[in-house]
């Protein structure tokens, strides 16, 4: 048994000890999709946690977010924090090009 295997064991103990209903895993299928969405491939031990203790509602406050589902996802979160982000940096540019700004300094560029 390698130190993930024991820390994932013993994360699922307490997730069951603490979580009045655990919710099943996610499925190798759920986190290829998710992964797909995304864009990159979820860190290891994170894939096996969704994968092997739950889909989500465990952890500290029972805040690690479900990996898929019809609730507020870690995909969700993540997709509407990207499209937040880059409508800023859009607008950012936009803002720049109509002022004559460069990103960084309120000096008009020659």
């Amino acid at each position: 048994m390698t130190g993930i295997d024991d820390l994932l064991r013993r994360v699922l103990v307490k997730a069951a000890a603490d979580t009045e209903r655990l919710s099943p895993p996610a499925t190798a299928e759920e986190v290829e999709n998710a992964e797909r969405i995304l864009g990159f491939e979820l860190p290891p031990v994170l894939a096996r946690l969704y994968g092997e203790v739950a889909n989500g509602g465990f952890g500290p406050d029972s805040h690690l977010l479900p990996l898929t589902g019809d609730v507020r996802t870690a995909v969700s979160d993540y997709r509407e924090e990207r499209t937040t982000r880059e409508s800023g940096e859009a607008v950012s540019r936009t803002a720049s090009a109509l002022t004559g700004t460069t990103r960084g300094t309120s000096t008009p560029t020659a």
